[in-house]
């Protein structure tokens, strides 16, 4: 593989340098730790060696990941996971890890070897995702909110304009925004909407819709164009806020 000593000891440098890899004794004390494995957790090499690989354990690691890696390498098989590791300023790094046995000339287990690659980023953006879905979750089921396209047609509802209109997702959307629409409402109002909407800017007002089963509901909308790269419209997106109970305090009042 090599042709002379010299390669090979190119290799090792550029090994060491670039692959996250060290060796522990049957015991999980370290005896190697290559110079990628130094940079990432933080340690040298002089305080790693001898040390027990838990070193770099994160306490966010549950003791059964540990006790499968353990009883996997034991029974001379390799083990492959993700770790979260912590450094020596207390921060965190995760990799994908691949632990294997060492043997010697009888195949006794002699100790242990793993290399690992830092997938830190990609865990990040899976928290970030989860969070991102989170939020969205929280929003769908709080804010009224809905996306059509330039014709009006729906293409998006959230949980809460399900509930309060009382049609379920699938009967909203491909059907036209009117589906809500309440014979109260003056069509002078959705004029104005739509020549507020399609010259760009956003429109604000309050509208009474209807639900499904024939009742209504007053919500303060606003409803706001959506754009392409190329700032042309591509569609619509509103939200609302629910004001039926402040429009029945007020037909009360007019009342009186």
């Amino acid at each position: 593989m090599f042709d002379n000593l010299l390669d090979y000891d190119k290799f090792l440098t550029i090994y060491s340098k670039n692959v996250i890899a060290s060796k522990t004794d049957l015991k999980g004390s370290i005896t190697y730790v290559s110079e990628a494995f130094s940079d990432i957790s933080g340690y040298s090499s002089e305080e790693l060696l001898g040390k027990n690989h838990n070193i770099v354990r994160h306490p966010d690691m549950p003791k059964k990941v540990f006790e499968e890696l353990w009883k996997t390498i034991k029974s001379g098989k390799t083990f492959t996971g993700e770790i979260k590791n912590k450094k020596k300023n207390g921060d965190y790094y995760w990799v994908e890890a691949t632990i294997s046995p060492e043997l010697d000339i009888d195949d006794n287990i002699i100790g242990y070897s793993a290399i690992r690659h830092d997938i830190t980023q990609k865990k990040e953006f899976e928290r970030l995702n989860k969070e991102h879905n989170k939020l969205l979750d929280a929003y769908s089921q709080y804010v009224i909110a809905s996306k059509t396209d330039l014709a009006g047609i729906i293409t998006y509802v959230s949980d809460a304009f399900c509930k309060i209109s009382g049609y379920s997702r699938e009967e909203l959307l491909g059907a036209s925004h009117n589906i809500v629409r309440h014979p109260d409402m003056s069509s002078v109002v959705f004029k104005k909407l739509w020549s507020v909407i399609q010259s760009g800017n956003v429109y604000f007002g309050e509208i009474k819709n209807k639900k499904k089963n024939g009742d209504y509901y007053w919500v303060e909308v606003a409803i706001s164009p959506e754009l392409d790269e190329h700032k042309n419209i591509v569609g619509y997106s509103a939200i609302r806020h629910n004001i039926s109970q402040r429009k029945i305090v007020e037909e009360l009042m007019d009342t009186d």
